[in-house]
């Protein structure tokens, strides 16, 4: 009896993230999902209470991993005796893309969901939350970006590497978006501190 419920609820969740897709959140409708899903709409409701709770059983997880590996990521930017590493090697920004690498291969349909699907619903604006999360991240690391006159760059490096990693790990194919991450990061952070005035 747990095995069928299970495959109703699976059978639920991947309708809805194929309509979710489709259409978006605010669109989306839980019937069409229930037809979908060859789940009558009042056995739909028994698993999900809302189209809500819905969509967040499909993109909580991903969303707290994004996070996770978001801060992990820049964890490989350690801080030592309160002054930055400095960007200057490869290696090092090659160690900062494992995490995001993982999160493109196990939750590219969620990504997408998060980031251009979610208008309407409580992940409305994950994109700018981020892009915040980032520039705390890099104030914490990154002591050039931090004075005064270097406010405005910060928050245009926060955003542009942000909006570009994300872009990466949803339109890349799997295997060149390594090499595209690292370009990234190398572009915006190798050599930092020499190339600011």
């Amino acid at each position: 009896m747990q095995y069928q419920k299970e495959d109703v609820r699976n059978r639920i969740v991947d309708a809805a993230k194929t309509e979710f897709l489709r259409v978006g959140f605010y669109r989306a409708s839980m019937l069409q999902i229930s037809n979908r899903a060859h789940v009558p709409i009042g056995n739909l409701y028994r698993y999900f209470a809302s189209k809500a709770s819905l969509f967040d059983a499909i993109v909580g997880t991903a969303k707290e991993r994004i996070i996770e590996g978001l801060e992990s990521g820049m964890g490989a930017f350690k801080v030592v005796d309160n002054n930055p590493a400095p960007f200057t090697t490869k290696a090092l920004l090659d160690t900062a893309t494992v995490n995001f690498l993982e999160l493109a291969k196990n939750y590219q349909k969620e990504l997408i969901l998060l980031l251009q699907k979610s208008g309407g619903s409580e992940h409305d604006g994950f994109m700018e939350d981020i892009i915040a999360r980032v520039k705390q991240l890099l104030e914490g690391r990154l002591t050039v970006l931090c004075k005064p006159e270097n406010k405005f760059l910060l928050d245009l490096v926060a955003e542009n590497v942000t909006r570009g990693a994300f872009r990466i790990m949803i339109e890349c194919p799997h295997e060149e978006q390594h090499e595209e991450l690292v370009r990234l990061l190398v572009f915006y952070f190798n050599h930092l501190e020499d190339r600011l005035y």
